[in-house]
């Protein structure tokens, strides 16, 4: 949960997807960084939030803010949610997650000096002391200049088509299921004859 500079406590979603911290239209208005509802379906406030409070760590004068509708968020959440925090808000933390306990820890973030796995994911893990447990299963990844966490990896249907080559996949813990782009993956794979899948999902994007 987050705490702004007004009483406005409330539920907001961590989504390493968004590049940047993004408020409801109305809740900005309401905080003073936009004047009136964006024509646009996703758009940038006037001025920069004065605080944001999440458990022990503070951060001031926040910019850029990006706006949007959050009741798309609501209904799929099931909870009021008053935003989404992204990549800027925690650029220097490492985000650990513990789904089943509902549990989450913003520990301060070293820097990767190492060429080589071995040595950075030894260096990780001291870094985050007892945080993992030893069936954590580490990963590299890149990062791109809007924040957004590139993984490698490969996906296999249930039925249909055949396994995708190596891709590159976005982490995005503000996605309910995952995507990919059918235009972009190699049509060897045959995607069109994968089952399950959902196919024709539009959303805007941060």
């Amino acid at each position: 949960m987050a705490t702004t500079s007004l009483d406005t406590t409330g539920w907001m979603a961590i989504d390493t997807g968004a590049g940047f911290l993004a408020l409801d239209a109305k809740l900005a208005i309401r905080l003073g960084v936009l004047d009136t509802l964006p024509a646009r379906a996703v758009d940038f406030a006037l001025r920069p939030l004065a605080r944001l409070v999440i458990g022990d760590l503070t951060s001031d004068q926040i910019s850029p803010v990006a706006v949007f509708d959050s009741d798309i968020v609501t209904r799929v959440t099931d909870h009021g949610v008053l935003g989404l925090l992204g990549y800027h808000v925690f650029r220097d933390r490492v985000i650990w997650i513990d789904y089943d306990s509902r549990r989450i820890a913003l520990v301060p973030a070293g820097t990767d000096t190492h060429d080589e796995d071995a040595l950075a994911v030894a260096d990780s893990r001291r870094g985050l002391g007892g945080v993992l447990s030893r069936s954590a299963i580490p990963t590299r990844f890149r990062m791109t200049v809007d924040g957004k966490i590139l993984l490698r990896a490969r996906v296999t249907p249930n039925q249909g088509g055949r396994a995708t080559p190596w891709l590159n996949l976005v982490l995005d813990t503000g996605a309910s299921k995952s995507t990919l782009f059918e235009d972009l993956v190699d049509a060897r794979s045959h995607t069109e004859a994968w089952r399950p899948a959902i196919k024709g999902l539009v959303a805007p994007t941060l």
